[in-house]
């Protein structure tokens, strides 16, 4: 027996029967570890009787990682804690069940933070990013999860504890040290298909982080980050925190088409912001059509009224800095750059927390916007990733696509690191669209 709770009662198993994504599949039943004593003991079952085990989060996952006809194991309801902080160190030894958003709530005390701002961080948990290795909005600075982790201790499939390390050589376990060096041999003979498969690109999380691996790389941890579960079950986490900027200010540019503002892409990154996420026109109607999103919307008045029109994608440019002064200065010199291009465009700039709190929570409400109609926003084709100065060109083809389907899709999501979302539009309840 467990010290956590277990259920199979088919309301609770319906619960956990989606996520993120689209797909829905009935799992045998759900547990609530309390302690990694309660892991140990249910992945030691899971293996005697051959139940498939799912680790879950926060469900927020877009392709079906936390779904599955086995056991899902929540860590939500109990593991959810910030255990330790080492400022000196500038570390964090927390539950894989913790909110990131409590999480950087409580680490505000210590001017540090878990820079992963994913858009979903009201309810996405540090256990879920590890698995998904992923990233945010502030990615083109701060990179991955991969990037901002010591080490994890994890179950393996045996029900042994591990403690693996980010440096080669430095974890610890029964057969860790073996593990290790066999999967590093593997890695080197492998080196030269590795390398041609791996895309030269931030924003590639598809796979396990093969290309990451080895004794001047990465230890197993870099192997375990990313892996969604399949590889071990996480207890704890030790987290490298990173100093919260003494400011983040927005600069905000609209465009009369989504084409006019990826054309621009390549030069905005010349300047280095902190991130670029982009709106599209389907976004932005409908929060104008909402009355709970309408108000949203409000801050386009601010803008400078060049465009003489609503816009039809909006670039959201984050800029990290030290005071006022500095922000302003970076802001001015992206527009005076922008004033040698042919591209038309409104711009505002934000510096007041209520102002830019309504900019950002635009952004986090695209997913609930598209979700909203008849016609259904479906996930399937998210985060594909090239490199941003293709990115005005890939999507130009995904629309031609799109139109000999006669449908059309919404595009929002990281454009800094070439990395969008893409929502194609069907009626699902008619069979020629399924």
């Amino acid at each position: 027996s467990i010290e956590g709770e277990v259920f199979f009662e088919k309301a609770y198993r319906a619960l956990y029967a989606t996520d993120g994504s689209h797909y829905e599949i009935l799992p045998l039943g759900v547990v609530y570890p309390r302690h990694g004593g309660d892991i140990q003991k249910v992945i030691e079952l899971c293996a005697e009787e051959r139940i498939p085990l799912i680790p879950r989060g926060g469900g927020t996952g877009l392709t079906g990682g936390a779904v599955g006809k086995g056991l899902v194991m929540d860590f939500t309801r109990y593991m959810n804690q910030l255990l330790e902080v080492d400022e000196a160190k500038r570390l964090a030894r927390v539950q894989p069940g913790i909110i990131l958003d409590e999480l950087n709530s409580q680490l505000q005390d210590y001017q540090l933070h878990w820079p992963i701002d994913t858009a979903t961080g009201n309810r996405a948990v540090i256990g879920g990013q590890i698995g998904n290795n992923s990233s945010g909005m502030s990615s083109l600075q701060y990179g991955l999860t991969l990037h901002h982790v010591e080490g994890l201790k994890s179950f393996l499939a045996n029900g042994e504890s591990c403690y693996f390390h980010i440096q080669p050589g430095s974890s610890r376990g029964y057969q860790v040290y073996d593990l290790e060096a066999r999967v590093f041999r593997i890695v080197e003979s492998l080196e030269g298909e590795i390398q041609r498969r791996t895309p030269t690109l931030l924003r590639k999380v598809g796979g396990y982080n093969l290309h990451a691996l080895g004794p001047n790389k990465m230890g197993l941890a870099g192997l375990i980050i990313g892996s969604e579960g399949t590889l071990s079950i996480l207890e704890e986490a030790f987290l490298r925190l990173s100093p919260k900027p003494l400011r983040r200010d927005l600069l905000v540019l609209a465009f009369p088409s989504l084409s006019q503002a990826l054309e621009i892409l390549p030069l905005l990154l010349s300047f280095h912001p902190t991130g670029i996420e982009l709106l599209d026109e389907v976004i932005l109607e409908k929060a104008k059509a909402s009355s709970s999103f309408r108000t949203y919307l409000s801050f386009l008045d601010s803008l400078t009224p060049a465009l003489n029109q609503f816009p039809k994608a909006l670039f959201i440019i984050l800029q990290d800095g030290s005071s006022l002064e500095e922000q302003q200065e970076k802001i001015n010199s992206i527009l005076q750059g922008l004033e040698q291009t042919k591209s038309s465009f409104s711009w505002g700039s934000f510096f007041e927390d209520s102002a830019k709190a309504q900019v950002v929570g635009l952004r986090k409400a695209a997913l609930p916007l598209l979700l909203s109609g008849r016609m259904k926003a479906v996930t399937g084709v998210e985060d594909t990733a090239v490199s941003p100065e293709k990115l005005c060109s890939y999507i130009k083809e995904f629309q031609d696509l799109l139109e000999k389907y006669n449908t059309h899709a919404s595009f929002y999501g990281h454009a800094s690191v070439g990395c969008l979302h893409i929502r194609p539009f069907f009626e699902l309840s008619h069979m020629s669209h399924r």
